[in-house]
């Protein structure tokens, strides 16, 4: 872990920060950030993705998930209605 010092710079009538590109890229942050407050602390982590961990969740069910039994309650023939 290396330590950095910022300074913290005016932006109208509010205060902030800038970081650097290289910063950025490497922990993944792109429009938007997650800021959380701990005792004596400032974290900042990347936003997660709205679909994350989807595809692990997924997995965990495999091929056998169709096999599930809910399809053979769907009935035969409903006539021209689903067509």
């Amino acid at each position: 872990m290396t330590d950095m010092r910022i300074p913290i710079i005016a932006i109208g009538n509010s205060k902030g920060i800038r970081l650097p590109k290289s910063i950025l890229q490497e922990y993944g942050f792109q429009e938007a950030l997650e800021l959380e407050l701990r005792e004596g602390e400032i974290v900042l982590k990347p936003c997660a993705t709205g679909r994350s961990g989807w595809e692990d969740a997924f997995a965990q069910y495999g091929d056998g998930a169709a096999d599930d039994g809910f399809l053979d309650v769907w009935p035969e023939d409903e006539g021209d209605e689903w067509n």
